[in-house]
């Protein structure tokens, strides 16, 4: 396995400006065993083609049992009326954890990734639905 594969994303119907303005309410809490230790701060991808979207990255620890797994929660743009939350390992070789250790670490994230895409979304207002204007005349 590599490390791309430790990798859980969930997408939540919230505009992506909407869903920054959450970002603070969402740091006390523990989400599953999951517990941000530091604030989101904003990161921008750079890629040929100029910037992208900035996106939001904060660490945590995600409790799996006895052990705690250092792990980084994003936020990024997924699309205009979408967001895409990731939970990743910090360390850097978690390919290397045994079989057992793998399984935890996937049973507890999968938890505390569905259960922080509920809290975003709930604490998130909808965005107003703009129907475009048509003529019938």
């Amino acid at each position: 396995m590599s490390q791309h594969t430790f990798v859980l994303t969930r997408r939540v119907g919230r505009a992506p400006t909407l869903a920054e303005r959450t970002l603070p309410d969402l740091l006390p809490g523990d989400y599953c065993g999951l517990r941000f230790t530091g604030p989101f701060e904003r990161r921008t991808i750079v890629g040929p083609w100029g910037s992208g979207p900035a996106e939001r990255q904060a660490p945590a620890e995600l409790r799996t049992g006895r052990r705690c797994e250092k792990v980084a929660v994003e936020l990024g743009v997924w699309a205009r009326d979408a967001v895409e939350l990731r939970v990743r390992p910090t360390v850097r070789r978690p390919e290397r954890w045994s079989s057992r250790r793998q399984m935890r670490y996937f049973n507890h994230a999968h938890d505390a990734i569905d259960e922080l895409a509920r809290a975003l979304a709930h604490g998130t207002p909808t965005a107003p639905v703009s129907l475009p204007v048509t003529r019938t005349a």
